[in-house]
Formats: C-alpha cells, structure tokens, sequence
C-alpha cells in the first residue's frame, strides 16, 4: 500500500516534468522563430 502510494506520486512529479519540459520546449520554439524573423 505504502510502496503503491509512493509510485503514484512518482508518477504524478514524472507527467509534471514533461509538462513543463514540453512548455520550455514550445517557448525556445517561438522564441527562435523571433529570432530568425529578426536575422532575416
């Protein structure tokens, strides 16, 4: 029971993660089409 608890949160901090690398991700992704707009 214990054990299963604590997976549940692993799991739950592991799908934070991806949410948030997958927002970085988004933003560098605008940001260096700025940036290219800018260059070019």
């Amino acid at each position: 029971m214990h054990s299963n608890r604590k997976r549940k949160r692993l799991r739950n901090h592991f799908l934070l993660n991806l949410k948030k690398s997958a927002a970085k991700r988004k933003n560098h992704n605008r940001r260096s089409k700025l940036l290219n707009t800018l260059i070019f």
